[in-house]
C-alpha cells in the first residue's frame, strides 16, 4: 500500500514513518486543511457576505384612488407626495390598505399638482385620498 505525502515549502518528509517536520499545526488554524475561507460548512458553498446598511423608503402615506381612462387605479405616494408605486385600484392589496379608512374627496389642491399631473382637472376633483396611519 503506497503512501503519497505532498511536501511544500521544502519540507523534510518521511512517507514511510509518517512523520513531517516543519508542518504547520492544523489545530492552530481551526479548521481542515482543505477547508477554504470563504466556504461555509454545506458542501463548498459559499458563505453569504455580510449585510449592507441602507437607509429605508419611506413608508406610504397617500392612497389616491383615481380614474385613469378605463378603470381607476391606485397611486401610492410618501409624505413628500412623491410617487412610489401604482396599482389596479380593485387589487387585494388596494383593499386591504384603505379598508375602514374615510377618503378625503379631490386632489385638486395645489400639493397635488406635480403628484397628477397626467390628469385632468375632472379627474382630480372625482379622486378619492386616503391617508394612512404610519
Amino acid at each position: 500500500m503506497g503512501l503519497h505525502i505532498i511536501c511544500l515549502l521544502d519540507l523534510e518528509c518521511k512517507a514511510d514513518r509518517g512523520v513531517i517536520r516543519g508542518m504547520i499545526s492544523l489545530l492552530s488554524l481551526n479548521r481542515p486543511a482543505w477547508h477554504h475561507a470563504a466556504m461555509s460548512q454545506t458542501y463548498g458553498i459559499e458563505t453569504p457576505s455580510g449585510h449592507t446598511v441602507q437607509t429605508l423608503r419611506q413608508p406610504v402615506r397617500y392612497v389616491v384612488v383615481i380614474d385613469a381612462g378605463d378603470s381607476p387605479i391606485a397611486r401610492l405616494l410618501v409624505d413628500t407626495r412623491q410617487q412610489v408605486g401604482e396599482l389596479d385600484a380593485g387589487a387585494p392589496e388596494v383593499i386591504q390598505m384603505i379598508q375602514g379608512l374615510s377618503p378625503a374627496h379631490a386632489a385638486s389642491g395645489p400639493e397635488w399638482d406635480v403628484a397628477l399631473q397626467a390628469h385632468s382637472a375632472q379627474e382630480r376633483d372625482a379622486a378619492k385620498v386616503y391617508t394612512l396611519t404610519v
